[in-house]
């Protein structure tokens, strides 16, 4: 088992010199389109047995004309009803330490750059960080989609992921998500089974080195976290979409008004078209011209950049200055959440239809009433090795699905994607 020694700090402690920087962190680990929902969205709160949501599943019947000398009625149809289920899921992050180190980082020397509490946030915005990821999946938990295969054992085997947008989310990550030393699973798609294991030697944003572990990678395979396929939370890519599958217990081939409205753009351009199309469907849906009012708009940060540079040719360019770019784009009053780990090609539009189905919030794990524990170590009397661990239990659900929209499949060739500004 790994544990954190007092070495995995030194970089933090002043030895002669001193860091020119404070605890700042070179890897992005910002989690905005997760904190906008747990701002944004009604906490429900959920047990192992879920949380029971009615749904109308056949609608009552039995209308027809009749004329006076033919007046008896049709036969009635009634109405029937079906549960529909929110369940949580779960996810967790460990912390094994040496207790030097944990000693360390609490002595309060002027040595200290960093603190233990510092070096705890580490671990908690790490760990937000990945829950942000999956707040835009649809439960699968990928990381990354291989583009190629590897078969050869061993190390410095080079690792593809898809960056080209599909009619299915988490395809436009590349391998950006995949951080050196890390282990993960490739998942055969067509089985869910496990193909091979690897864990990253140098990262890349669109392909990185690995060491493969056992079995053998394939393209299309699905990179997820250990024993995390399916066992992740259902984010925006499941409950927004039109996409024939189980959502909430219910079939939705089965049951079409589950699906949500898309504007599939093919690979073209997203413009202010897109949008009002994406609103319209909305209204059509419900049949309320308000019913595009007081969305939140989830789109990366070039997404939106390319709805608002289509206005630039449109503005007057006065005196013998040059205008630039507007900063914003408006669109009625909708609130745009922007977030760079979102699929670079969608664009997901909801309005009070998405809960948070909470168990557990974030924090420690700390039913004993205890942050730290001792490790019994190799002959059960304990050890100088310390672990503590925190998680979450939650899941989205979408308790009006009339009232989302989505588009994907915009045109991302040429333009600003996460992959591309990391590499």
């Amino acid at each position: 088992m790994a544990v954190a020694q007092a070495e995995n700090f030194t970089d933090w402690v002043q030895q002669k010199t001193r860091s020119l920087t404070s605890s700042k962190q070179l890897f992005e680990l910002k989690a905005p389109g997760y904190n906008a929902i747990k701002k944004a969205t009604p906490t429900e709160p959920i047990t192992q047995k879920g949380y029971k949501l009615p749904h109308w599943y056949q609608m009552p019947g039995g209308v027809g004309g009749f004329v006076p000398t033919d007046s008896s009625f049709n036969p009635y149809v009634p109405p029937s009803s079906r549960s529909m289920y929110v369940y949580p899921t779960y996810m967790a992050q460990p912390i094994v330490m040496d207790g030097s180190a944990i000693r360390m980082l609490k002595s309060g020397s002027e040595s200290n750059i960093s603190s233990l509490d510092q070096a705890i946030n580490l671990h908690y915005d790490v760990f937000t960080k990945r829950i942000n990821q999956m707040i835009y999946g649809d439960g699968s938990g990928t990381l990354a989609v291989a583009s190629g295969a590897v078969s050869t054992l061993g190390t410095g085997q080079t690792l593809s992921g898809t960056t080209t947008a599909a009619t299915t989310a988490g395809q436009t990550k590349g391998t950006l998500r995949l951080r050196k030393g890390h282990y993960f699973d490739a998942i055969n798609p067509s089985t869910g089974a496990v193909r091979g294991t690897f864990y990253v030697e140098t990262p890349g944003a669109a392909s990185c080195v690995i060491y493969l572990l056992s079995g053998t990678i394939s393209s299309g395979d699905y990179i997820t976290d250990p024993n995390s396929y399916n066992r992740m939370p259902r984010g925006l890519a499941h409950v927004i979409s039109n996409a024939s599958r189980i959502l909430q217990t219910l079939n939705t081939a089965n049951d079409t008004d589950l699906n949500s409205a898309g504007v599939d753009l093919a690979g073209a351009l997203p413009t202010p078209s897109t949008v009002d199309r994406a609103k319209t469907a909305l209204m059509m849906r419900a049949n309320d011209e308000g019913a595009g009012n007081g969305l939140m708009a989830f789109c990366t940060p070039n997404f939106y950049a390319l709805l608002r540079r289509q206005g630039w040719n449109l503005t007057i360019q006065d005196g013998d200055v040059t205008k630039g770019i507007a900063k914003k784009y408006q669109d009625g009053d909708t609130t745009w959440v922007l977030d760079s780990d979102m699929d670079e090609d969608r664009c997901y539009f909801e309005s009070d239809a998405l809960r948070l189905f909470e168990e557990m919030a974030l924090g420690d794990f700390d039913l004993d009433k205890q942050e730290w524990r001792m490790l019994l170590g190799n002959n059960g009397t304990g050890s100088d090795s310390w672990q503590r661990a925190f998680g979450i239990a939650f899941n989205l659900g979408n308790v009006m699905p009339s009232k989302t929209a989505f588009v994907k499949r915009a045109l991302i060739t040429s333009s600003d994607t996460q992959v591309s500004v990391n590499s």
